[in-house]
Order: C-alpha cells, then sequence, then structure tokens
C-alpha cells in the first residue's frame, strides 16, 4: 500500500510539473491569438502551447529520475 501511495503521489507531482509551463503557454498564445484572430495568429499559438507542453514533459522527466523523485517524502 505505501509503494502504490508513493507512486501515486509521484504521478499526480509530476503532472503538476508538466501543468506550470503548459498554462503558462496557454495564457501567453490566448493574448497573441485573441489581440489579432487569425490563421496566422492561431498557428503561432499552437506552436507555443505545443512547446510549452514539450518543455514541461521534458521537465518533469528530468526531476524525476533525479534521486529525490518528485513526490518523495523525507523521513
Amino acid at each position: 500500500m505505501s509503494k502504490f501511495f508513493e507512486k501515486t503521489m509521484g504521478i499526480i507531482a509530476w503532472l503538476q510539473i508538466v501543468a506550470s509551463p503548459t498554462l503558462f503557454a496557454i495564457i501567453l498564445s490566448a493574448i497573441i491569438y485573441f489581440q489579432n484572430p487569425t490563421d496566422g495568429n492561431l498557428i503561432i499559438g499552437i506552436i507555443i502551447i505545443v512547446f510549452g507542453l514539450t518543455v514541461g514533459i521534458l521537465y518533469a522527466n528530468k526531476i524525476w529520475k533525479t534521486k529525490e523523485q518528485c513526490g518523495s517524502f523525507r523521513r
């Protein structure tokens, strides 16, 4: 049961790390798009969101592989 709890907390922490740059990219993309809603700005917004998601995944994986994994608890 303890291993399950630790793994679940690690996954939740990983998702939180991924969500941070992704949400930042979504907000930035919305600002860019809604100032001038054209097809070009929509494509730029989508590219920014995909970039933010990619950066979030890479950063979360980097933290996951360190000695102190995401969501780990010290005793």
